[in-house]
């Protein structure tokens, strides 16, 4: 845990600013769970060298491409195939697991693993609520 404590201050001091996203000016709320997986997504990218989304969002990549319309169903498999081809070469070529180095990534390494984390994020939430694209109703989820 030290060490952990250690990383963390050498990227972040302790004189550093909390962050502390601005509300939208449209009166909506940011993203609290969605931001909250994604931590979780890259926590445990520091743990294990998972090369591969779970199963939750591949299930969620197939639930938000399920839609009626064929440009559609593509793009939003490409986007998958596309999310699958770059956690996997990042993994490789970072070991953001490996316990020889830093948790913390080089900066442009840390801001691609950690949007890629965000994207899986929200396509857990496509299989967990089976809602995607502005609360439409894709296919149901199966939690087994």
């Amino acid at each position: 845990m030290a060490d952990l404590s250690a990383d963390y201050r050498a990227v972040r001091p302790a004189d550093a600013d909390a962050v502390r996203p601005e509300a939208p000016q449209d009166g909506t709320r940011p993203a609290w769970g969605t931001l909250g997986a994604a931590i979780d997504h890259r926590i445990r990218h520091a743990f294990s060298d998972q090369r591969t989304p779970s199963e939750s969002v591949r299930k969620g990549v197939a639930g938000a491409a399920a839609r009626p319309s064929r440009p559609v169903r593509q793009a939003v498999t490409q986007t998958g195939e596309a999310l699958c081809a770059a956690l996997a070469d990042l993994i490789e070529h970072e070991r953001p697991y490996d316990r020889a180095q830093p948790i913390a990534l080089a900066s442009a390494s840390e801001e691609e693993l950690n949007r890629l984390c965000y994207v899986m994020a929200w396509f857990e939430e496509v299989y967990r609520s089976g809602r995607s694209f502005r609360g439409r109703r894709s296919a149901r989820p199966t939690l087994t």
